[in-house]
């Protein structure tokens, strides 16, 4: 049914999320884009919109169909907990929860960063 992962970046201080990212094919591949993303970033640490828009053109790099990258914003209700956030995920790598700051990564309801991409 694919290898899906849904990637959030926040900032943890100030209580800041970013939409969800979804990717359907590349889950894989999360850690890999997440390097990538890092590289471009390290020079503007801390900035959830553009941690989040990069990695969207990274993904976008991979997934050149129509399908297998969405974005959309959270819901309301909304929750970091690790109830709340295995419950959203679809399975197959899980929700990764990315912090722009640091660059800590939280993974749930998922194989998470265990698998490589294969490229």
């Amino acid at each position: 049914m694919g290898d899906r992962a849904l990637v959030i970046f926040h900032n943890h201080s100030r209580k800041q999320y970013g939409p969800v990212v979804y990717l359907h094919w590349h889950g894989h591949a999360v850690g890999e884009y997440l390097a990538q993303l890092a590289e471009l970033m390290a020079e503007r640490l801390d900035d959830v919109d553009y941690a989040t828009a990069r990695f969207i053109g990274i993904g976008h790099d991979d997934n050149r169909d129509a399908l297998s990258l969405g974005v959309w914003e959270k819901p309301r209700r909304f929750s970091d907990t690790k109830a709340y956030l295995e419950d959203i995920s679809y399975g197959d790598a899980g929700v990764f929860l990315v912090d722009a700051q640091t660059w800590e990564v939280r993974t749930f309801g998922g194989y998470g960063l265990e698998r490589k991409s294969a490229a």
